[in-house]
């Protein structure tokens, strides 16, 4: 029996269901409606896909007067990766002006508004990973990031029109729907940030 239950929990810790339990449950505990492993129509392959979690969650707004007007829902697109293998991001400068317009495009908040600077597409830090090797040197398309990106962005893609999954009971009249892919990571790993410059390095 003990080597049944060995075999089974070396299971369970490769699988990488227990970090996914785990971002469930954080999720829930904090007030997200939450859908488990939902799947999505991938529109390049045409091939059945999954997205470990679809999170939702209804933020109230009021008017000047403290009268409620509905809500803007945030629902998240999460995908939960166990990263084993030592991962290298390559930094550059963040194009602030394509950013400000994905934010006004994608969520309520208008151009030059005090709000929208503080959104975190546009936060404090100037620069973003554009590129990233890890030690198995893999093709592109099979980099766990890659895949990772590509699942919550084509989740989100798919789902962004569909309904509010909260439940009937907790539904107000939603304002707006903000769509966020997420990739959430646990890694036992030191990641190495490198500048991204356009010379080549000797």
């Amino acid at each position: 029996m003990s080597g049944v239950m060995d075999k089974v929990k070396s299971i369970i810790a490769k699988s990488g269901n227990t970090f996914h339990c785990k971002v469930l449950k954080y999720l829930q505990d904090n007030g997200w409606t939450v859908l488990i492993s939902p799947y999505y129509n991938d529109n390049i392959s045409s091939k059945p896909r999954e997205i470990d979690l679809i999170a939702e969650k209804a933020f109230g707004v009021k008017d000047m007067f403290d009268k409620p007007l509905g809500t803007v829902n945030v629902k998240l697109f999460v995908e939960c990766k166990y990263i084993s293998q030592k991962t290298v991001f390559w930094f550059h400068g963040k194009d602030k002006q394509k950013a400000e317009e994905l934010v006004t495009q994608t969520t309520p908040l208008p151009s030059n508004n005090m709000y929208t600077a503080k959104h975190h597409y546009l936060g404090e830090n100037d620069r973003v990973a554009k590129l990233f090797s890890d030690e198995q040197n893999k093709s592109a398309e099979s980099e766990i990031f890659y895949k990772a990106l590509n699942q919550s962005l084509n989740a989100m893609i798919y789902y962004r029109n569909s309904e509010s999954i909260i439940e009937l009971s907790q539904k107000k009249y939603i304002l707006r729907t903000v769509n966020y892919p997420v990739i959430v990571v646990i890694a036992s790993i030191i990641y190495i940030g490198l500048k991204l410059i356009p010379t080549l390095i000797h």
